[in-house]
């Protein structure tokens, strides 16, 4: 009984959440072939995320049913990216790049871990190589100051010309090797980055100059964005399948593994079950372990189907217990919607 009305407090709390945020549940992720409006120089539009922006017949719309993907994608990894993106305070953007930790960047919210690994995969496909190539180079000419941060920081010789910024990028993004940081979260209330560490403490304090404009204006590219989904894909997306596949979910569970995927400190206990590839015989949520067969659920649960228990058992144990530091992240509450509440969405 205590589980059951556990469950109907974070009911409870979702509906909270959802008069309090801006929030378009069941987005449809058909475009119907529409394409996505871009700025005079081929640039998508600031701030988005990869799977919501504005179609070039309705360049200034705003109303989220009529945003379509900004590249080529699968409905299920449009689906995934706005689950993702469920709030303004997720900041999704494929343009992204602040300080927090030290370095976050792109709608991956990549920390500055993987900056090396990112920036060598990108190096890989010639033709976002040649485009992120092409717009850093479009900011140092019309920003001097950016180009003579980048200049210095590279060690390069005095000349903006695609060689050089080609070998710049080589040497502070494409060579990076750069420990995650934790704690440095100088962001005032605006999202701005206040203060400054020490050298070599954070990336973005050491190249902001030149690392803010370039990235902001680079990533906008359409071309980058899609090599952006990719790298999502192959770093999130594709694991979460393996998950699902392996725990036998239903179709929406890959959004909840492609949640743990990013954030596995959400579900402690289904970390062994992964690393040794077998199904867990007890997942630990609401303060206590439930069996995955599902014979001790509550029996108020005892009539849902066993697929419908695995995804609810596995939602609420990514969901802290309530506390003085409750807090649930907006794309469980917008999973919990789509997928659990009284009409689930079923299609992707």
């Amino acid at each position: 009984m205590r589980s059951v009305n556990l469950l109907v407090a974070l009911i409870l709390v979702f509906l909270f959440w959802a008069l309090s945020n801006e929030v378009v549940f069941a987005q449809s992720c058909d475009s119907s072939g529409a394409k996505p409006a871009l700025d005079q120089n081929g640039l998508l539009p600031p701030k988005h995320n990869p799977a919501s922006v504005a179609p070039v017949n309705k360049p200034d719309t705003t109303e989220p049913k009529e945003l379509v993907p900004s590249v080529p994608m699968t409905r299920e990894t449009c689906a995934a990216i706005r689950l993702f993106d469920a709030s303004v305070e997720s900041e999704r953007h494929y343009d992204l790049v602040n300080c927090l930790d030290g370095l976050t960047f792109g709608f991956g919210n990549w920390p500055r871990g993987e900056l090396g690994e990112f920036f060598q995969e990108l190096d890989q496909d010639s033709d976002a190589e040649n485009a992120l190539v092409a717009r850093f180079l479009e900011v140092f000419k019309a920003n001097p100051d950016a180009w003579s941060s980048f200049r210095k920081d590279a060690g390069l010789v005095d000349t903006v010309d695609t060689m050089t910024v080609r070998t710049g990028i080589k040497n502070l993004l494409i060579s990076a090797k750069i420990e995650n940081a934790r704690g440095l979260k100088n962001r005032s209330s605006d999202g701005t980055c206040v203060g400054h560490p020490a050298n070599g403490k954070s990336f973005y304090f050491d190249h902001a100059k030149w690392l803010v404009p370039t990235l902001e204006y680079a990533f906008r590219d359409p071309t980058v964005v899609a090599f952006q989904v990719s790298f999502w894909e192959s770093d999130v997306l594709s694991k979460a399948k393996d998950h699902a596949k392996l725990l036998d979910l239903p179709k929406e569970g890959i959004f909840l593994m492609a949640f743990y995927e990013s954030n596995p400190g959400q579900v402690p206990s289904l970390r062994t079950a992964i690393k040794e590839k077998k199904l867990p015989k007890t997942l630990r949520a609401s303060g206590k372990g439930w069996k995955w067969d599902g014979t001790d659920r509550p029996s108020a649960l005892a009539g849902i189907s066993l697929d419908r228990w695995h995804t609810l058992l596995l939602w609420q144990a990514m969901c802290p217990a309530p506390n003085k530091n409750f807090r649930i992240r907006n794309r469980n509450l917008k999973f919990f919607s789509e997928y659990l509440g009284a009409c689930p969405r079923t299609n992707v």
